[in-house]
């Protein structure tokens, strides 16, 4: 998967009670783009709903920062399928719409079927993300570890602690048959 590079992760050094999607983030530098495929937009959605992957992981839920602001990250996920579904033409069909947010909203209102796709994408990419963060709960746990006590680590750091835990994923080749042996 491949979404920018890493700059920091930052924690809240104080309690956030009516902004609660202030807790912390991840901040990412991107190259200048020009173009992007559909694979692309998925793997962003994806990163977007790494953190409610992880809460869902560890407490089994997530919190209501989640989708609190516009800026939360199941609001961008929304709009981002949405987009995807219908205004890049790289959805169902290759119809475009007009990307203005209050478009895209007016066409989920009305498009039962249309709101039913973005779901599927959004439901596929949680589920994506749900995998890497179980494939990579030791590395989860670490970083936790790591972040409750320096408040923010830096790309690098983040890094070095997941290729520290990386799992190997072997794929054995079938042995060919014996044929003509006996």
């Amino acid at each position: 998967m491949q979404f920018g590079r890493l700059v920091k992760v930052s924690l809240a050094t104080h309690r956030v009670i009516d902004a609660p999607s202030k807790a912390g983030y991840a901040r990412y530098a991107f190259p200048a783009v020009t173009r992007r495929t559909r694979a692309e937009y998925l793997d962003e959605i994806a990163v977007y709903l790494g953190g409610i992957a992880a809460e869902t992981e560890v407490f089994n839920s997530f919190g209501s920062g989640a989708a609190g602001p516009e800026t939360a990250d199941l609001n961008a996920v929304t709009r981002l399928a949405t987009i995807l579904e219908s205004g890049l033409g790289m959805g169902h069909t290759l119809t475009v719409e007009d990307c203005r947010p209050e478009r895209l909203e007016q066409l989920r209102d009305s498009n039962p079927e249309l709101r039913q796709r973005i779901h599927d994408v959004v439901e596929r990419e949680f589920e994506r993300a749900k995998s890497i963060v179980q494939r990579q709960r030791a590395a989860l746990d670490q970083l936790v570890e790591q972040l409750m006590r320096a408040k923010e680590l830096s790309g690098d750091e983040v890094a070095d602690i997941v290729q520290r835990h990386r799992t190997s994923w072997v794929s054995l080749p079938k042995m060919p048959g014996r044929v003509g042996m006996r």
